[in-house]
């Protein structure tokens, strides 16, 4: 571990894992990053998609936000809706669930579409 002594009573130090801790009087002393992550530190992670409010989903996928709801309401012959995601009380969407959501509805004709999918 790194110590730097910045005064008589105060000193920094960097741990391990990159954190700064200040050391000095008592409840002085704060951790915080001593820098910040880069794309390099993350190589391996694909990026994350952020989720969705039900009012950007329904943007997304070009419906009404009621549309959504009702969905998740009462669902669609043959569980024909998004995947939603429950946190607490708050709804989301993940986008890959939306668009998985909509290839499952790709048809040609409107013979072809088989609203059981």
């Amino acid at each position: 571990m790194n110590v730097n002594y910045i005064s008589p009573n105060t000193a920094r130090m960097v741990s391990p894992n990159g954190y700064v801790v200040s050391i000095g009087a008592a409840g002085s002393g704060k951790n915080r990053p001593a820098r910040t992550p880069n794309a390099a530190d993350h190589d391996d992670e694909a990026p994350r998609r952020r989720l969705m409010t039900t009012t950007e989903a329904a943007t997304y996928c070009g419906l009404a936000k009621n549309t959504l709801e009702k969905m998740r309401l009462y669902g669609r012959k043959g569980d024909n809706s998004p995947r939603f995601i429950k946190l607490g009380t708050a709804v989301r969407y993940h986008p890959d669930d939306l668009d998985v959501w909509i290839d499952r509805n790709r048809a040609i004709t409107t013979s072809e579409y088989d609203s059981t999918n």
